[in-house]
């Protein structure tokens, strides 16, 4: 059994438990930190097995929009044939013309309009953070409103890694991409 979530256009997730067809092909779509048991997961016939994965109910309500996989990879890992080939990390060069590994803590918020996810992005320079993820703000200083439990809190919760795949709060720009990539299919 896998566990799976729907994504709607409200400010929710809903889960659901699946039982994935033998031979389903699942691709990573957000790199866990190090110390996580699960995997955010897409099958590659993501369309054709939306109907069969994902309840009548979720499926049917007007705020729905779309929907992902969670795989135990404690629980599953053995049984799954989980490979990387999908993935490509690239690093960009630095002044030298060598690549650099010299990242740097950026406070990042995702400004949705009425409020914003904020976040700690490990990366090289603001714009390598701007050029993966346009939808980001980078704040140059933390705010003067960030108290240090919280910034504490913030960097044990949603501290990125820019090579790393996307989770967390980057999980809703990742659904945002993909929503505007399915409305122009």
């Amino acid at each position: 059994m896998t566990a799976g979530v729907t994504h709607s256009r409200a400010p929710v997730t809903t889960g659901f438990e699946c039982s994935l067809p033998i031979g389903t092909v699942i691709e990573v779509v957000n790199e866990p930190p190090p110390t996580a048991s699960a995997i955010y997961c897409r099958p590659t016939n993501y369309d054709e097995l939306e109907a069969s994965l994902v309840p009548e109910d979720a499926r049917s309500d007007h705020n729905y929009d779309g929907y992902s996989l969670i795989v135990d990879v404690d629980r599953f890992g053995a049984a799954l044939n989980l490979t990387t080939d999908r993935l490509q990390v690239t690093r960009p060069e630095g002044e030298d013309g060598a690549a650099s590994d010299e990242k740097k803590p950026f406070i990042v918020c995702d400004d949705y309009g009425m409020g914003g996810l904020w976040g700690v992005m490990m990366a090289r320079s603001e714009a390598e953070i701007t050029a993966k993820y346009p939808e980001l703000v980078v704040v140059p200083e933390r705010p003067a409103w960030m108290t240090d439990e919280s910034y504490e809190r913030m960097w044990d919760n949603e501290m990125h890694d820019i090579d790393g795949l996307p989770w967390g709060m980057l999980n809703g720009i990742m659904a945002d991409r993909e929503k505007r990539r399915r409305a122009t299919e």
